[in-house]
């Protein structure tokens, strides 16, 4: 591409048909743009034809030809495309480490949308399937809030029985303590001191507390 030039945007059918006849050279195609608003006005139909048919070629072409600025946006456009479309398939492509690395600005919304459809066994898979990262911290603590806010006993008691099994899991167990807290605060800040006097292990007990704390403390009013 000469330096300057406009690549003009290719309409949606366009890309439809390019995608089908020729992947790699649409990809290629995309790649080559140096203009960053170049690349945004193409990532988007882009991701909804490669959403809609070439998982795989997504993830070669998230890994070899994107930048690392440009991951975040992709992997956010193509999983909010197959989130509306496919919520299993964007559930299965989230799992990839290299997708989740660069995810966490739409694991929120992924985790979320996944506990709402799914059985809180095959939500539990899910998350413990997830690649370690901010991505997974991102999609425990928003299932553990959505969890929380449905029935914050029995969260409650999932968290205990997680923290007495699995130790280990520091950063699993500080992730869902700081949802369900964050769902209680929503309620009630007493229900959350509830909840926090029920805690049997200390490490998620002293995560619970600082949760609050922040809560509490950003509650009060300004006195500048």
């Amino acid at each position: 591409m000469i330096m300057g030039y406009r690549v003009p945007l290719i309409a949606v059918d366009a890309m439809t048909a390019w995608a089908t006849t020729d992947l790699p050279a649409l990809l290629g195609h995309v790649a080559q743009l140096t203009d960053a608003r170049e690349v945004d006005k193409h990532l988007l139909p882009l991701a909804v034809v490669v959403a809609q048919h070439h998982s795989a070629e997504a993830v070669s072409f998230l890994m070899t030809e994107l930048s690392p600025s440009q991951r975040p946006l992709w992997v956010e456009r193509i999983t909010h495309q197959w989130m509306d479309a496919d919520l299993e398939t964007a559930a299965g492509w989230f799992l990839t480490p290299q997708v989740a690395e660069a995810g966490s600005g739409v694991a929120v919304s992924l985790a979320t949308r996944i506990v709402g459809a799914n059985s809180p066994e095959e939500a539990w898979d899910w998350l413990a399937s997830l690649p370690p990262g901010v991505a997974r911290a991102e999609a425990w603590t928003a299932a553990f809030r959505e969890w929380g806010l449905r029935d914050p006993g029995q969260t409650a008691a999932l968290i205990n029985h997680l923290a007495g099994t699995a130790p280990e899991r520091v950063a699993d167990l500080d992730a869902a303590s700081r949802g369900l807290a964050e769902s209680l605060l929503q309620h009630d800040a007493a229900l959350a001191s509830t909840w926090i006097g029920t805690i049997r292990d200390e490490h998620v007990f002293q995560m619970a507390q600082r949760t609050l704390r922040e809560h509490l403390m950003a509650e009060l009013p300004n006195e500048d």
